[in-house]
């Protein structure tokens, strides 16, 4: 675990306040999920969550070699959105399913006890990274690749456009109007 914290510091130490958090996981409090967080980044008023602790998880049961984290990244002063990475991060683990994008986590948001963005966006969707350029989309640690997963939250009637399109023709409605989900106060895409 500490080549993957020392990959990830990689784009912004020296040059962003870096800190760490360790988490227990829901369902086995023995286990944790670190968090790197970088303040300031990608912009002046961000805050990104990295994880660190699902990159020893392996996929190959879905023929995915590969590892994956989660990343996070709001205007905020407060880093409790990171418990949304916990809760997706031991549905991760408790399931052994593979998160990709298109992928919801039902409630994650709701279950991460955020209060009032939970109750405007209940879910969490994994879609790419958008927010950090090619910083945090993948990385060679060891012999492995990293894959970075960015969790964002959702309305209900997004989770339902999605239930009844698909995700492909959500990521369309995106392109259409431009992704804005490091806005925890944005309106829904399906009412614009």
């Amino acid at each position: 675990m500490d080549a993957v914290a020392d990959q990830l510091e990689l784009p912004v130490k020296g040059r962003f306040p870096i800190t760490y958090a360790n988490h227990p996981l829901p369902g086995d409090p023995a286990r944790k999920l670190g968090i790197q967080r970088v303040d300031g980044y990608p912009s002046p008023g961000f805050r990104t969550a990295l994880s660190y602790g699902l990159a020893h998880e392996s996929f190959e049961t879905s023929n995915f070699p590969d590892r994956i984290e989660l990343i996070q990244g709001y205007r905020t002063d407060d880093w409790s959105f990171e418990r949304i990475q916990v809760f997706v991060a031991d549905s991760v683990v408790t399931s052994n399913q593979l998160p990709k994008p298109g992928t919801v986590y039902q409630h994650a948001v709701a279950h991460a006890g955020l209060g009032a963005p939970a109750s405007r966006m209940p879910h969490a969707l994994v879609v790419y990274p958008y927010l950090w350029q090619r910083d945090f989309y993948k990385a060679d640690v060891a012999d492995k690749r990293l894959w970075f997963l960015q969790l964002v939250p959702i309305h209900e009637n997004e989770l339902q456009f999605i239930t009844k399109n698909g995700f492909k023709v959500f990521e369309e409605l995106l392109d259409h109007f431009g992704m804005q989900f490091h806005d925890l106060n944005r309106t829904s895409y399906v009412d614009m």
